[in-house]
């Protein structure tokens, strides 16, 4: 199996929590390694019997730019959201916000990095470790 699909399968699970016949938007920008990874999730999601839908859009130039008004609207449909964009994600978007005030969860994946990355092995272990140093940052910032 290609090891991209394995982790994105062990993310969709462990860090996610998507089930079988749970829905996932699966949005990507216009970047090839994006629309790969997004294909990759893709696989991931329907190998596990999630029901998944991917959206491509045109790469957003700026912070905050809102995506198309049909993604806009899918985003309060489902119950996750993978969002993979090599520069600008929708994190800062009245879009994004409108779909985590309705307990909508999303997850960013940042793909200006080189696809060996998302290659790399993942475990339980990991989450942990990333866990504890989140909580630690958050603590030094609070």
């Amino acid at each position: 199996m290609n090891p991209i699909v394995k982790n994105l399968q062990f993310m969709l699970e462990n860090v996610i929590k998507r089930k079988r016949n749970q829905d996932l938007l699966i949005t990507t920008d216009s970047h090839i390694r994006s629309v790969h990874i997004g294909q990759a999730a893709m696989e991931a999601a329907r190998s596990m019997g999630i029901q998944a839908v991917i959206a491509t859009m045109e790469n957003r130039t700026h912070q905050g730019q809102e995506p198309p008004a049909a993604i806009s609207a899918a985003m309060k449909q489902v119950g996750a959201i993978i969002d993979i964009a090599e520069t600008v994600n929708l994190g800062h978007t009245t879009a994004r916000k409108d779909a985590t005030a309705l307990g909508i969860g999303y997850y960013v994946l940042c793909t200006d990095v080189s696809e060996d990355y998302f290659m790399r092995p993942l475990s339980i272990e990991d989450l942990e470790q990333i866990k504890k140093r989140s909580e630690k940052i958050a603590d030094l910032m609070t």
